[in-house]
């Protein structure tokens, strides 16, 4: 599989392979500046193979367009012409680690070829920590992605907004950098060509897919996070590649607890909402899942029938925490079982977590 890392020039480094990696400068980009390297540490993470930078998909072979000077400086028609380009060339799937405030008329018709021409474009939302995706992340079609920690929490400076499709690691990834060294490499930018690398590698184990086919795929097997279903800081969800790459095998049934999603209510905050989730993680239809949750001893169940792989199922309670003696620990626990089936991964239906709330509307 080819992926374009549109970018800053791609160096040389022992974790690339040079026979893997095609170096296109036509636009002359400067290569000086502090972020020199940024391209080889995108290219590093889809590919790399080696020297402690292991990519996420090593036989993949990368394509080098150069648009931004080592200053991280560019604009968006050379971006543009570099995009057309990449899908002359025939990549796969095209990686923008870069982003711009504005919506850009050529460069929206630029990225409108690619994917007319079933080319997955995958691009960063931006480091801002604000409630609006950079272009052309922003643009439908691409895949717009955000960033998480080690942990899979939403990193604050990863921008937010309804663009968003889903989220990666991008907290101090290990990667190539200038001069054969290793760099601890955080940002959307980073979260970006993970998310490339395993559309690579989905594409390499099933060539029958459309890398637009495998886009989707992606978007539907990730791991639902933050509040239930899609939101706008985590898209649909942190990517699985595991689970992505067993979409098309029978008999998996598993229902997974997410960890809840809480937050404030009412003139004071002093109500907090909680919503308990469990999420389809299998690849069956589901004929009847049942939701268990107790709170300081109050359990209630729901029933849903006929769930859908990644679908989740919520049961929601509201705390007032007027009616308590604060501080106050609330104590949650939950279970999801599968009516009529085994569970293929028994071990992640149940979690438990407390909630303090240590004085008036401060949890």
């Amino acid at each position: 599989m080819t992926v374009a890392v549109i970018d800053t020039a791609v160096g040389r480094h022992p974790a690339l392979n040079e026979g893997h990696v095609l170096r296109v400068d036509r636009y002359g980009a400067s290569p000086e500046g502090a972020m020199s390297a940024h391209g080889t540490a995108v290219a590093s993470l889809i590919a790399g193979s080696g020297d402690g930078v292991d990519g996420v998909a090593p036989g993949a072979r990368v394509i080098s367009l150069p648009v931004m000077s080592g200053g991280g400086v560019g604009d968006t028609f050379t971006v543009a012409q570099a995009i057309l380009e990449a899908v002359t060339m025939g990549a796969d799937v095209i990686n923008l680690s870069l982003g711009a405030q504005g919506d850009s008329p050529v460069l929206r018709d630029a990225v409108a070829h690619a994917l007319a021409n079933n080319v997955a474009v995958v691009a960063s939302t931006g480091n801002d920590a604000v409630d609006a995706v950079y272009y052309p992340a922003a643009y439908p079609g691409v895949l717009a992605v955000g960033a998480t920690d080690a942990n899979g929490l939403h990193l604050h400076f990863s921008n937010r907004g309804p663009a968003v499709d889903l989220v990666a690691p991008g907290y101090g990834v290990e990667a190539a950098w200038e001069d054969g060294q290793d760099v601890l490499f955080s940002g959307t930018s980073a979260s970006t060509p993970i998310v490339s690398g395993a559309l690579a590698a989905l594409l390499s184990q099933d060539q029958s897919l459309t890398p637009l086919q495998a886009a989707d795929i992606l978007i539907a097997t990730s791991s639902d996070a933050g509040a239930p279903g899609k939101d706008d800081a985590y898209g649909a969800g942190v990517l699985d590649l595991k689970q992505a790459q067993a979409y098309s095998t029978k008999g998996i049934y598993d229902m997974v607890a997410a960890a809840p999603y809480i937050h404030h209510e009412g003139a004071n905050g002093e109500t907090l909402r909680v919503q308990v989730y469990a999420q389809n993680r299998g690849t069956e239809v589901l004929r009847e899942v049942v939701l268990t949750v107790d709170v300081d001893g109050r359990k209630e169940i729901t029933r849903v029938r006929n769930v859908v792989v990644g679908q989740t199922i919520t049961q929601e309670r509201l705390l007032d925490l007027r009616t308590v003696a604060l501080p106050h620990t609330y104590v949650i626990t939950y279970d999801v079982a599968i009516a009529g089936a085994r569970d293929s991964v028994p071990g992640n239906n149940r979690r438990q977590h407390l909630i303090k709330a240590r004085g008036e509307a401060t949890p």
